[in-house]
């Protein structure tokens, strides 16, 4: 029963905050952050390299996306009452939050993954090259880095304006004062994950990396 309650509540939420035109806005959005960067690298055996390329742009994207969904449904519920109406009925706090973000984060996911996915065709990509993996691995860590504080911060705050510009205040501001090779910025991460396994499974780090 609490499992049928649980699906019931990511359904809900799902129709709550994905109907139109939300998803289609955040489908537009993945399209135009992923396809549009046109590749690089052209030899047949190195491009794999272009799926590192302009993944600036995807997370830049990608920070605004998740700023407006996650504090929309996180604090927006604290607003309008949702989150009180919803604990009257037989609903965990932990069950009403966690179905909450799993729907989000596997909504969001799909659609970023499923784009990403075009560049085995439009790179001319072997479909089990080692990289590309790599790279849906990198763009989920990173988006469930991007969730989370976004989350922590809808909570704290508990207002959905303010917990939007503070996701994406800090967010940017995080990529805006480190530099883009440190750890603590997403692109570093996802190039040091991306030339570390390129390195392993190459023998040599990836063009633009170098």
């Amino acid at each position: 029963m609490q499992t049928e309650h649980f699906f019931n509540l990511m359904k809900w939420e799902l129709e709550e905050h994905l109907s139109f035109p939300m998803l289609e806005i955040i489908i537009g959005i993945a399209i135009y952050s992923i396809l549009t960067t046109p590749p690089l690298f052209f030899l047949s055996d190195m491009t794999y390299s272009n799926l590192h390329w302009g993944i600036q742009n995807v997370f830049l994207f990608l920070i605004f996306v998740v700023s407006a969904i996650f504090p929309r449904s996180f604090a927006g519920s604290f607003v309008r009452g949702e989150t009180k109406l919803l604990l009257s009925y037989p609903v965990k706090r932990w069950q009403l939050f966690l179905s909450k973000f799993i729907s989000l984060f596997l909504a969001v996911s799909v659609v970023y993954c499923a784009v990403f996915s075009l560049n085995v065709y439009l790179q001319g990509l072997n479909p089990f090259e080692p990289l590309f993996y790599v790279s849906l691995l990198g763009l989920l860590l990173q988006m469930l880095l991007f969730c989370s504080i976004a989350v922590s911060l809808s909570l704290i705050v508990k207002n959905e304006i303010v917990s939007i510009l503070a996701s994406i205040l800090f967010l940017y501001g995080v990529e805006g004062i480190v530099s883009a090779g440190s750890y603590w910025s997403y692109t570093g991460r996802f190039k040091f994950l991306f030339g570390y396994f390129g390195l392993r499974t190459h023998g040599e780090l990836p063009m633009g990396l170098m």
